[in-house]
């Protein structure tokens, strides 16, 4: 049965009677139900004149139409949306710093591992010069980090730099006798 002012006024008293004192909460999920019937998810608490507590949501707020009420209870509406928006946007943020923090800590690992990758095989071999594949680790390693503004788009170049390292360091062998960050030595006997 649909919920009519008539039925309203009968079950909960005036709407001019009604107070409301602030509260309001975001439910995250519609699965409040509201006087009316549907499941809400932004609620809304006012207190009918019986002092009795009725949860709302804005689907109800026609029945205060005309009532001081009314623009209290749209202002509230906005003041909670706005909450809901700069907390998702905070939210947002710290992820997206966390993820930065992560993913450069990573690439740092990486990154010493093929340094030191690489001076165990100018070491054991004598040589300067890199065959290709250590050649184009090397490359990635000297690469400058990125000054992005934006540290989820910081947070994206360092996954893909670290992807690209993680496999040209699989694709070099392991210089004998080293476990990637030793340097291998003649034993004299």
């Amino acid at each position: 049965m649909k919920l009519t002012k008539e039925i309203f006024i009968e079950k909960f008293g005036p709407p001019a009677r009604f107070s409301f004192r602030g509260q309001c909460y975001d439910g995250k999920t519609p699965t409040t139900p509201c006087i009316c019937g549907r499941k809400i998810r932004f609620c809304f608490i006012v207190y009918t004149g019986a002092d009795q507590k009725v949860v709302l949501g804005s689907c109800c707020f026609k029945f205060f139409a005309g009532t001081r009420l009314a623009d209290i209870l749209e202002a509230s509406q906005v003041y909670l949306l706005n909450v809901v928006v700069e907390t998702q946007k905070a939210e947002k943020r710290l992820a997206d710093r966390l993820a930065f923090a992560q993913s450069r800590k990573r690439w740092n690992r990486l990154r010493r591992e093929a340094i030191s990758r690489l001076r165990a095989y100018r070491k054991a071999s004598g040589k300067t010069w890199l065959p290709e594949h250590l050649w184009d680790m090397e490359v990635a390693v000297k690469a400058p980090e990125p000054r992005y503004r934006q540290s989820s788009k910081a947070a994206k170049w360092f996954l893909a730099k670290t992807e690209y390292l993680q496999k040209k360091l699989l694709e070099a062998d392991r210089v004998s006798g080293t476990m990637g960050n030793e340097v291998s030595t003649e034993h004299q006997g």
